[in-house]
C-alpha cells in the first residue's frame, strides 16, 4: 500500500475549532473553580478572624463589667463590715448610752462617703440616728408600723444576716439603698436593728457605671427580694432594659441578702469594624482572582509557550534588576552614593577573616568632617548635604586599591577599610586623603562664598588573631580620631599599632 494511503486524514477545521472551544471551556472552568475555592477559603478565614475579634471584644467588655461588679460588691461589703463593728460595739456596752451611740454612729458615718445616715433601733424602734439634722422626724419610728419596711426587717431577723433593700426614693432627693443588720446579744436575745442608708447614685458613679460607658450600654437590675414593696420586682437601678435585645453579657452581683444582675452590650453591635479584616477579605479575593488568572494563563500558555517564555524572561529580568537596585539601596548611602555602615560592617568581617588567615595587617581610618555642625547651623542642612557629597567624592578618588572600601559611618563621619595595609602605609594614605579635602575650597549651592573644608582622621592598624575582637580596631581608630580633634583638627593621628 502506498505511504500516502497509510496517513491519518487531516483534522477537519470544524473539529479543530470545536476542540479549541472545548479546551477554552475547560480552562475557564478550572479558573472559575480556583476562584470560587479561593474566595470561599478567604471568606471562611475572614469570618473566623471576625469571630476571634468579636470574642476578644466580648472578653474586654466582660473585664470592664467585672471591674464594676468588684467595685459595687466591695463597697456594699464594706458597709456590712461597718455594721458588724457596730454589732460588736452594742454587745460590749449594752445597755447603750446616747453619748456613746452618737460617737459610734458618727465614726461609721464618717468612714464611708456613700453613707447618708446611720441609725440604731433597739426593739425595732429607731432611737438613735446620725446625723440628726434633717432626720429628726425619723426618731421614734417603729418598723413594725411601717408596711413598706417591715418585711425586710423580718427577713433580716429570720436570716440573722444583713439585708440590703432598694433603691428607694429619698424625700431630700436622690435614691438610696437601706442596709439593715440584726443585732443578737451574746446570750442569743434579739436586741434590735442597725440601719445604714447608702446613696446609691454616688455608689454607682464611683464604680464607673452609667447607662453608657465607652460605647457599651449597661443595665443594672435589682433583685426580687431586695426591691422595695412599692416598686416593681427586679427594678431597674441604672441603664436601659432594651440592652437585653443585643445578645448581652450577664453577670450576678452578690449583695447582702440578695443578688443584682449587671447586663452589658455594645451600643451598636458586637461586630467591630477592623481595617485588618477588610484588607484581609479584599486581599484574599484579589489573590484568588490572581490565582485563577494564573491557572487560566498557565493552561492557555500551552498554545502560546513562546510568547509566554519571552514575557517570563522579561519579567525575570525586571525582577532581577529590581533586586539588584534594592540590594544597592540597602548597601549604599542614599546621600553620597558610597557604601553605608551596613556594607562596611559586612566588609570588615570579611577583611578581618582574610587578614587573620594570611596573618597580614588590617588598617582602619575614621574620618570626621571638621566643624560640620557649624556649617549645618549657619548655612542650613542642604549646604551640609552638599558638603558631605563633595567630601565623599574627594575621598573616593583617593581610595583606589582593590579590597579597600570607603563608607559613610553616620552623620558627618566616614570610614576607610584597608586590608593588607601596614600602619605606615595607612598613615600615608590618610594624610593623602586629608590633603584631598584641604587642598581646595568648595562652593556649594546656596552659599555666597566658597568653603574651606577639612577633616580629622584617626588611624588604627592590627594584625587580626583570635585574641582580638574586630570592634577593637574601631575603638582604637576612634581614640586616634579623638586625639586628632583634640590637637587642633585637620590632621591625621594614629595610635601605636602595638598599643592597647
Amino acid at each position: 500500500m502506498p505511504a500516502e494511503d497509510r496517513q491519518s486524514p487531516a483534522t477537519p477545521p470544524d473539529a479543530r475549532k470545536s476542540s479549541e472551544r472545548a479546551g477554552a471551556r475547560r480552562r475557564l472552568f478550572l479558573a472559575l473553580a480556583v476562584l470560587i475555592v479561593g474566595a470561599g477559603l478567604t471568606e471562611s478565614f475572614t469570618r473566623s478572624q471576625e469571630h476571634r475579634f468579636d470574642q476578644q471584644y466580648r472578653q474586654e467588655v466582660l473585664l470592664r463589667a467585672a471591674a464594676i461588679r468588684a467595685s459595687l460588691e466591695g463597697a456594699l461589703n464594706e458597709t456590712v463590715y461597718l455594721a458588724n463593728g457596730l454589732v460588736a460595739f452594742i454587745r460590749s456596752v449594752d445597755p447603750i448610752e446616747e453619748e456613746n451611740a452618737e460617737l459610734a454612729l458618727r465614726a461609721v458615718f464618717e468612714s464611708d462617703p456613700h453613707i447618708r445616715n446611720v441609725g440604731l433601733a433597739p426593739d425595732n424602734i429607731l432611737r438613735y440616728i446620725y446625723p440628726i439634722q434633717g432626720n429628726e422626724a425619723a426618731l421614734g419610728l417603729s418598723y413594725a408600723n411601717v408596711p413598706t419596711q417591715w418585711p425586710s426587717v423580718q427577713r433580716a431577723m429570720q436570716t440573722r444576716k444583713t439585708v440590703v433593700t432598694g433603691p428607694v426614693a429619698l424625700v431630700q432627693g436622690g435614691r438610696a439603698l437601706i442596709s439593715r443588720t440584726p443585732v443578737f446579744l451574746s446570750d442569743g436575745r434579739y436586741w434590735g436593728l442597725i440601719s445604714i442608708v447608702i446613696d446609691i447614685d454616688e455608689l454607682i458613679h464611683d464604680a464607673g457605671l452609667d447607662a453608657t460607658v465607652d460605647g457599651v450600654d449597661y443595665w443594672l437590675q435589682g433583685d426580687t427580694h431586695s426591691a422595695s414593696p412599692t416598686a416593681p420586682a427586679a427594678d431597674t437601678i441604672v441603664g436601659n432594659p432594651n440592652t437585653m435585645a443585643r445578645s448581652p453579657l450577664t453577670m450576678s452581683i452578690d449583695i447582702p441578702g440578695g443578688t443584682w444582675r449587671l447586663i452589658a452590650a455594645p451600643v451598636d453591635s458586637w461586630a467591630r469594624p477592623h481595617p485588618y479584616l477588610q484588607a484581609l477579605r479584599s486581599g484574599g479575593m484579589a489573590l484568588s482572582a490572581l490565582l485563577a488568572w494564573f491557572v487560566w494563563s498557565l493552561l492557555h500558555g500551552r498554545a502560546l509557550s513562546v510568547a509566554h517564555a519571552r514575557r517570563l524572561s522579561e519579567t525575570n529580568a525586571q525582577l532581577a534588576s529590581a533586586i539588584t537596585d534594592l540590594e544597592r539601596l540597602t548597601r549604599n548611602d542614599a546621600l553620597t552614593g558610597i557604601a553605608n555602615r551596613r556594607h562596611f560592617e559586612e566588609a570588615l568581617e570579611i577583611a578581618w577573616a582574610q587578614c587573620q588567615r594570611q596573618r597580614q595587617p588590617l588598617s582602619l581610618m575614621l574620618i570626621d568632617v571638621d566643624h560640620f555642625k557649624h556649617i549645618n547651623d549657619s548655612l542650613g542642612h542642604a549646604v551640609g548635604d552638599d558638603c558631605l557629597t563633595e567630601i565623599a567624592r574627594r575621598l573616593s578618588s583617593g581610595i583606589r586599591r582593590a579590597g579597600e572600601l570607603l563608607a559613610r559611618y553616620g552623620g558627618e563621619e566616614f570610614v576607610a577599610l584597608c586590608p593588607l595595609t601596614g600602619h605606615a602605609e595607612a598613615c600615608a594614605l590618610a594624610e593623602h586623603l586629608r590633603r584631598l579635602i584641604d587642598s581646595q575650597t568648595f562652593s556649594p549651592h546656596g552659599s555666597d562664598a566658597p568653603l574651606q573644608l577639612s577633616v580629622s582622621i584617626g588611624v588604627s592598624t592590627v594584625v587580626p588573631d583570635a585574641s582580638i575582637h574586630p570592634r577593637e580596631l574601631k575603638v582604637r581608630a576612634d581614640r586616634a580620631l579623638y586625639q586628632a580633634k583634640a590637637n587642633g583638627r585637620n590632621r591625621v593621628w594614629s595610635l601605636d599599632p602595638k598599643a592597647g
